[in-house]
């Protein structure tokens, strides 16, 4: 019994062999392996931009149709920035213009030195579970941008705020 867990980093989008191996104190031996594929920015984003399209209409504020186009357009050019390397403004442009819609479920939290106090008034997508999913799929994306950022090389701590 008991848990474990690891953390690696790819620096290139490409699918990739990962194998696990477990010893316990028997002398048992457990293996299992998948692959996993590794996107890149854009196509992180396009899943983002997927899994939004794909949220049903009762999980928005105000007009579904109008929210999800603005979202979508929102990616865009969170897209169109990373295609031109300008990391930081697609980071920004994440966690400002896409993040913060749907961040009310997660309360106050501390990124770094930053403390943010979430503010339901502002959010788009209300369903707690939604909510989630967009900040994990967003601060995945924000940290894989640092590393792009930085020439290859991860933050030396976890990062999950930009500042603008």
């Amino acid at each position: 019994t008991g848990t474990t867990a690891t953390e690696h980093v790819y620096a290139e989008p490409h699918p990739y062999d990962v194998a696990l191996a477990v010893n316990d104190d028997d002398g048992g031996l457990g293996t299992h392996a998948v692959v996993l594929t590794v996107l890149s920015a854009q196509e992180a984003v396009s899943v983002l931009q997927a899994y939004i399209r794909t949220l049903p209409n009762g999980a928005f504020v105000g007009n579904p149709v109008d929210r999800k186009a603005a979202l979508h357009g929102k990616l865009e050019l969170a897209k169109k920035s990373i295609d031109l390397g300008m990391y930081r403004l697609a980071i920004n442009r994440l966690v400002l213009d896409v993040r913060n819609k749907a961040d009310a479920c997660l309360g106050v939290q501390r990124i770094n030195n930053w403390i943010l106090h979430a503010n339901p008034k502002d959010d788009w997508i209300t369903p707690c579970p939604a909510q989630l999913d967009i900040r994990a799929m967003v601060d995945d994306l924000v940290h894989y941008l640092l590393i792009l950022e930085t020439g290859g090389e991860p933050p030396q701590r976890p990062v999950r705020w930009s500042s603008p």
